[in-house]
């Protein structure tokens, strides 16, 4: 709602004769003034754009700036990241380097100390094997000059050589006892030619009257004992306590009875050894001597097979080695072994003495011709003793030779 109002005063206006519009609320309505007002308008509007453009164009520098100080600030901080992260693996790689050190260094003092231990041990079995080989010869020279002074003594003064015998015996008896044990052989000790050893020594110290005595000593010696160098391959390997042994107790006997039978005097015989001047003993007796041989045996067989076989039934379970396991496990491939096993457990032991029996009574079918003749014991008693000798030559020969081998292969 606009009114008009005329101005007339010319005081106030000279030369002025002006309409004005008003509009109610007093603005100025005139044409030129609304020109004015739209141009105004317009330019409001424009500025009101630009207003709008410029605070667009500062917001967006805005955000640009807080994600570039985003970035920034990512960036140090990922730098800083990457630099802990590079000291820490530094740190890493050196504790690594000092731990593989520590290790090599704990590996090479495992070397060093398994290397001195090897040394020491190759030094010890150096120092043993000095000590043996010492042993050995002290044992061989003594087993040279043995059978030297043995020949001696038979051929000068045979009254003497029981005496050695028992001597001998003395001595290698406890070491034989010692070295078993220790090996855990001790079951070997109770065999029939320790037996037969022990009534030796009771008819030469004890009972050298008894006729019965000395025909068992006789039938044994010159039958089991005798051959036994066959069947067990004893062997003359003379740096060998062992062998030299077990040669000594199964070649000796006989070598005393050829001596007491063949070798004494007359009076010495009678004085020192009356058995042998009785009459029954002038002529070997075949049947008595089978039957007193047969006695001694079956108590010597009940006694090895009740102490043995029943009252150390566990301990030969377990392991330890008698006579009869050791032939069953030797001659297990041959016709005897594979006869003996193929009876069951608890009758083997049984066909075994049998078998053992019928052996001792085979080996004295021809004791009479050693009886009564010098010179047919004297050859079967070489028999014997190169049986021993050619054994303990194959012994040095096989056994040395495979050895001394198998020490140029290692040092190849």
């Amino acid at each position: 709602m606009s009114s008009r109002v005329r101005l007339n005063d010319t005081d106030d206006l000279p030369n002025a004769n002006v309409d004005f519009d008003l509009d109610v609320d007093g603005t100025d309505s005139s044409p030129k003034n609304c020109k004015d007002d739209a141009i105004e308008d317009e330019e409001s509007d424009d500025s009101l754009d630009s207003l709008d453009l410029d605070y667009e164009s500062q917001s967006g520098l805005s955000d640009l700036f807080n994600l570039v100080s985003l970035l920034s600030n990512y960036s140090v901080t990922t730098s800083q990241k990457l630099q802990s992260h590079k000291h820490r693996s530094k740190a890493y790689l050196k504790s690594l380097q000092t731990l593989a050190t520590r290790k090599k260094n704990e590996k090479l003092d495992e070397i060093g100390q398994y290397k001195l231990k090897v040394l020491q041990t190759i030094d010890q079995k150096l120092q043993s094997q000095t000590l043996i080989t010492t042993s050995e010869k002290l044992w061989f020279s003594f087993g040279v000059i043995n059978i030297f002074y043995c020949g001696l003594v038979i051929g000068s003064c045979p009254e003497w050589f029981h005496i050695i015998y028992t001597a001998q015996l003395l001595v290698l008896m406890p070491l034989r006892i010692h070295i078993y044990r220790k090996r855990q052989f001790h079951y070997f000790l109770l065999d029939l030619c320790y037996f037969v050893n022990l009534l030796c020594l009771i008819f030469i110290w004890i009972l050298p009257t008894s006729e019965t005595l000395f025909v068992c000593c006789y039938a044994f010696t010159f039958g089991t004992l005798s051959w036994a160098v066959l069947t067990w391959r004893n062997s003359l390997v003379l740096h060998s306590l062992d062998k030299t042994t077990s040669t000594f107790i199964h070649l000796c006997p006989p070598v005393v009875f050829h001596v007491i039978q063949h070798c004494l005097d007359k009076p010495y015989q009678a004085t020192r050894f009356p058995a042998l001047i009785s009459t029954s003993t002038q002529s070997w007796p075949f049947i008595h001597g089978l039957l007193i041989t047969s006695i001694f045996y079956a108590i010597w067989q009940a006694l090895y097979h009740y102490f043995i076989t029943y009252q150390h039934r566990d301990k030969i379970q377990a392991g330890r080695v008698t006579s009869f396991v050791w032939l069953k496990k030797v001659h297990a491939n041959k016709p005897l072994g594979k006869f003996v096993c193929s009876f069951n457990e608890r009758n083997q032991v049984f066909v075994y003495m049998a078998m053992q029996y019928v052996y001792q009574l085979s080996t004295m079918l021809p004791i009479g011709i050693w009886y009564s003749s010098k010179l047919a014991s004297m050859v079967f008693l070489s028999f014997i003793f190169s049986v021993a000798a050619f054994n303990g030559a194959s012994y040095y020969i096989d056994v040395f030779g495979t050895r001394f081998k198998k020490e140029l292969l290692k040092a190849k």
